[in-house]
């Protein structure tokens, strides 16, 4: 692009800098204000003033109407990006022409796609992508088994859900709602929810909570309820609810786990209140 293509494009009526020198020259609008200008423009006339010898200017980006095509391409590929400024690239492409040179321009690099691209007959993921252009669910199953398909077709079984851990399938009112999943539903039953859920709060494996439970409905070691279990640990290695896994000592009912708390979880003040609650009445031990 010649140094006269700013002035054509913005009309013979404004002349151009007189700023120029071997193999460049300055297209921008003079000066209008000032004595000084001597037909220059703002950037030349500051050089000017400063006593600096005129030299060209970076490249200022044209209009969005009047901008052509970038030209760099190859083979297998084409920008379709704007050129920047007045050069026949766009500015990426231009600086790797200044880096590499013209005869060395590759191709930029692809934008992550806006939704995940796993897709078969009659279906495609809208998923935000995660990673390779997966969203987090199919790249998980890529990983595992090498192929993508639709995510309610594997899961779905007729009325029931396969749950995505324990991978049987169970009525969906097994699940949780999750507004925010596909069918409604969590992707976990109740039970590998409530499990994962305990084995990240007790800091135990997952086998051993199923092992401190038995089955799925488990029961008191003190009093043999079957409601409101909770595993019990020592309050003196880890005073809050969360443990080390290192204390965990067994699995108690609400009541006997508050009972204990209130008794200080001292053995001695167990076995005093048991003696006293074996006292004949009439008795008040004086």
């Amino acid at each position: 692009m010649d140094s006269g293509f700013w002035r054509e494009q913005i009309g013979d009526a404004v002349n151009a800098c007189v700023a120029a020198g071997d193999g460049w020259g300055c297209d921008r609008p003079p000066r209008t204000q000032g004595a000084k200008s001597n037909g220059l423009c703002n950037a030349h006339s500051v050089q000017k003033n400063r006593g600096q010898p005129l030299r060209p200017l970076g490249l200022r980006k044209l209009p969005v109407d009047i901008q052509e095509g970038c030209e760099a391409r190859g083979e297998l590929w084409k920008c379709d990006r704007l050129q920047y400024g007045r050069g026949p690239y766009c500015h990426p492409h231009l600086r790797q022409s200044q880096r590499r040179g013209a005869s060395e321009l590759k191709s930029l690099r692809k934008s992550a796609p806006d939704r995940c691209t796993a897709e078969g007959a009659g279906w495609s993921c809208d998923s935000k992508p995660w990673s390779s252009g997966y969203c987090a669910t199919h790249y998980a199953q890529y990983r595992r088994t090498g192929i993508v398909e639709r995510i309610w077709a594997s899961r779905v079984v007729g009325d029931g859900k396969r749950c995505s851990a324990c991978r049987i399938v169970k009525n969906v009112s097994e699940y949780t709602v999750n507004r925010n999943g596909f069918d409604g539903l969590h992707s976990t039953c109740r039970h590998c929810s409530r499990v994962a859920s305990l084995s990240n709060k007790y800091g135990i494996s997952k086998e051993r909570v199923v092992g401190l439970f038995g089955d799925e409905q488990g029961e008191c070691e003190v009093c043999g309820t079957v409601s409101d279990l909770n595993i019990d640990h020592d309050h003196g290695c880890c005073p809050g609810e969360r443990s080390c896994g290192e204390c965990v000592r067994g699995v108690l009912c609400g009541r006997c786990n508050r009972a204990i708390g209130l008794l200080r979880d001292d053995p001695d003040r167990l076995e005093s209140a048991a003696r006293y609650l074996r006292r004949p009445r009439g008795q008040d031990g004086l």
